[in-house]
Order: C-alpha cells, then structure tokens, then sequence
C-alpha cells in the first residue's frame, strides 16, 4: 500500500471514536512489542511481524470502511422511513409514497 493511500485511510480512521481507540491500542501493541524483541529477533521474525502487522491494518482498514458504509446507508434508510411516515401523515397514497421513497409496498404498509 503507498504511502498517500495510507495516510487517507488512516485519517478515515481518526475520524471514528471507537475506530481510533482500536488502532492505536494495536500500533501501540506492535510498537512496544518490536521495540522489545528487535534487537533479539532473526530478520525472518521481524519480517513476518511486520507482515502479519499488514494484513492486519488491512483488514481493520476494510472492517472500518464498512462500518461507514453501513453507517451512511442506515442514514439513507432512516431518512427515506421519516420522509414515508410524513407522507402517511398528509394521507399520499401509497403508490406516491413508493415512488417518492423507493421502499417496498409491505414496507410502506408496516408504518401505517
């Protein structure tokens, strides 16, 4: 992974509370261990450590993604409910209303 995709990440990451606190009890973690065993350990070892370290940032960088995508289209799904519940409201019919909104005639019916 360059540098600068990285760095975006990583500042995608400082962004969410829980998200931070995780990462920088990890790197804390893998810092204080390498500093620890660095002067002890066979290349192979540090090598490996480094390695696992990356698949690692990797996968947290992917878990944190995800949890922001989930994020913003539980927004979108929030929204298009609150906007359905006024239409109901102002007594739209439904056909509008699934149109306007995008959901489903079940979905739409279960918030009359």
């Amino acid at each position: 992974m360059d540098t600068q995709k990285a760095d975006a990440k990583l500042q995608i990451v400082l962004q969410d509370e829980e998200a931070r606190r995780i990462y920088e009890f990890k790197q804390k973690a893998y810092d204080d261990w390498i500093s620890k065993i660095y002067h002890k350990a066979k290349k192979e070892e540090i090598e490996e450590a480094r390695r696992l370290h990356d698949i690692w940032e990797k996968a947290f960088f992917d878990w944190v993604s995800g949890m922001n995508h989930a994020r913003r289209e539980g927004r979108k799904e929030g929204i298009k409910l609150a906007i359905a519940r006024n239409m109901i409201k102002r007594n739209r019919p439904i056909d509008e209303i699934i149109e306007d909104t995008g959901l489903t005639r079940e979905e739409v019916e279960s918030l009359r």
